[in-house]
């Protein structure tokens, strides 16, 4: 199945307050100048729909392979990176 979006917007949705997440599998984004770059992500929120855990692998194109995820943790957060087979990159920081 293949869907072409350019805005996804909710209006007056109900959406459950516990174990919302969302899913890309396999999903392809065009930039600006039509390059396309396919990935697969995870997100999932927290009772109070504020990002927990967002998971993400770059499948295809631009820096193919490459892995990212941010977790949550009141207000910090850790980052854990892998790009080109490197020495994998993991801070924390605070918003």
């Amino acid at each position: 199945m293949e869907i072409e979006l350019s805005t996804v917007l909710l209006r007056g949705a109900t959406l459950p307050q516990t174990d919302v997440d969302a899913v890309l599998e396999n999903v392809t984004w065009l930039n600006v100048k039509g390059a396309p770059v396919t990935v697969e992500a995870d997100a999932r929120l927290s009772l109070g729909s504020l990002l927990n855990v967002l998971t993400m692998k770059i499948l295809k194109e631009t820096l193919q392979g490459a892995t990212v995820q941010l977790t949550r943790q009141d207000h910090d957060w850790t980052l854990a990176m892998v790009v080109g087979g490197g020495t994998p990159v993991k801070g924390n920081f605070e918003l």
